[in-house]
């Protein structure tokens, strides 16, 4: 009899368990089928949300290098207009000294505010003063061609009709660095007597910008206020493209001319591309981040897909703890 019990304690322990593993079994079936229908309706419904995410992800770029530049370039604005006012009040001495600006003496004391400016920070390669007769002081010393004459020149007319302003990056061709150039006017007593220029060493930020990438092929690249691009991991494209004259950037001019920050959708070479902008307080130039749309939403789908494969995971790793469990009891 008791052969008999124990044999039929198996048979029904063996049912039993076969029944609990095909319960398991279904379930988890049902629960992979859950998951895999939840992720695409994920999908379908937050596809348009991935699509502005992605635009914010650009913009923040944009944003990003955009208050890197103020940061960068606001405390040389500071320094150097302090300098221009410090200039400026030499101009006190003419009205006891008539022709004293005129004096070696003065051109002196300029000379050394010019080094004292200089030396203030490591980014200023020069600094330079030219008065209303067109001399010019700099440091370092410099030798100017010839009947040189600064009040003709760009710089000059610019600040003295403008006001202070940072002029378009270039490459010096003796160290091959970016260099920019802020210029303000020096002013007495509300009358424009010179103008004060620094140039500033860009290299650091011009090379971030052109170097780095947003999505996997997308860029940087920088915008001057009548809409010519002056910095871009192309060169061939710096100082030849403006996106207010080209028709394929006809929606980013039109938002640029409206906004200080936004993001606009082109399509360049048979690409759709998401091209965000925002503008540097400082210097007033625009830096737009480009990128296919499909790249930067790529990122956000793949992260959903990790998670699908994740929760899989864990579903499959729990129903082998339990039939791992269940067979050890049988046992």
């Amino acid at each position: 009899m008791g052969g008999i019990d124990l044999k039929f304690r198996q048979k029904l322990y063996t049912a039993l368990l076969g029944t609990v593993l095909m319960v398991i079994l279904i379930t988890s079936l049902i629960q992979f089928r859950t998951i895999e229908g939840m992720g695409q309706k994920i999908e379908e419904n937050v596809a348009p949300t991935m699509a502005e995410h992605a635009k914010q992800i650009a913009l923040l770029e944009s944003q990003k290098y955009a208050v890197m530049i103020d940061e960068r370039l606001r405390p040389l604005i500071v320094v150097t207009n302090s300098y221009a006012n410090s200039i400026g009040s030499l101009y006190v001495r003419d009205e006891v000294e008539p022709g004293y600006s005129r004096t070696p003496i003065f051109g002196a004391s300029v000379f050394s505010r010019l080094g004292d400016l200089k030396n203030s920070n490591e980014d200023i390669i020069n600094a330079y003063y030219a008065d209303e007769t067109g001399k010019v002081i700099i440091i370092p010393r410099a030798e100017l061609p010839e009947g040189y004459n600064a009040t003709k020149s760009s710089w000059y007319r610019g600040a003295v009709s403008r006001g202070a302003f940072w002029m378009e990056p270039y490459t010096d061709i003796i160290t091959n660095k970016t260099v920019i150039t802020y210029v303000t006017p020096v002013k007495y007593k509300g009358a424009v007597k010179g103008v004060l220029g620094i140039d500033v060493d860009f290299s650091y930020l011009a090379n971030e910008i052109v170097n780095t990438r947003v999505g996997k092929t997308g860029y940087l690249f920088v915008i001057s206020p009548n809409g010519t691009v002056i910095i871009h991991p192309d060169p061939e494209v710096v100082g030849k493209l403006n996106v207010f004259e080209d028709g394929r950037y006809a929606a980013l001019a039109r938002a640029m001319k409206n906004s200080e920050e936004g993001v606009v959708e082109v399509e360049l070479d048979g690409t759709k591309m998401v091209i965000s902008f925002a503008r540097s307080k400082t210097t007033n130039w625009t830096i737009a981040a480009a990128a296919p749309e499909n790249e930067l939403i790529g990122g956000l789908v793949t992260a959903l897909d990790e998670a699908k494969t994740d929760a899989s995971k864990e579903l499959l790793y729990g129903m082998t703890v339990t039939i791992l469990v269940a067979g050890g009891l049988y046992s």
